[in-house]
């Protein structure tokens, strides 16, 4: 048990790491680095493909992360964050369309938090 939760937070801090770089990419003004970040950080995040993750609509995504609750709350709130992020950099880089995907697949993540504070009978927040 002790293991497994020690995996889990170092997976969460080097996402951590990875969303951290990319929002100092971004404020930098090197969007397509920051990016590459945001990636990572989602790769890290689900153990996973990143460009798998990001072919998913996001009721895709949400049927994918809801078997098995494949994340804890804390990933879950990390990758809402990443997905924001990403959403804003691709929203500068003049990517429209990829950004307001990005937003819809954050906002979907955020709902499963909210729902599963709702079955275990908890205040309702998400931040």
């Amino acid at each position: 048990m002790f293991e497994q939760q020690d995996y889990i937070l170092r997976i969460i801090a080097l996402a951590g790491a990875a969303l951290r770089r990319a929002l100092e990419q971004f404020q930098s003004g090197h969007a397509s680095q920051a990016l590459e970040y945001t990636d990572e950080a989602i790769g890290l995040v689900l153990d996973t493909d990143p460009e798998l993750v990001l072919r998913l609509t996001p009721e895709g995504l949400s049927a994918y992360l809801g078997i098995g609750t494949l994340l804890d709350d804390r990933r879950l709130r990390l990758l809402a964050e990443t997905l924001e992020a990403r959403a804003d950099i691709l929203e500068e880089m003049g990517r429209a369309e990829e950004s307001e995907l990005d937003a819809r697949r954050a906002a979907a993540v955020r709902r499963l938090i909210t729902d599963e504070l709702e079955d275990d009978g908890d205040p309702v927040s998400v931040r």
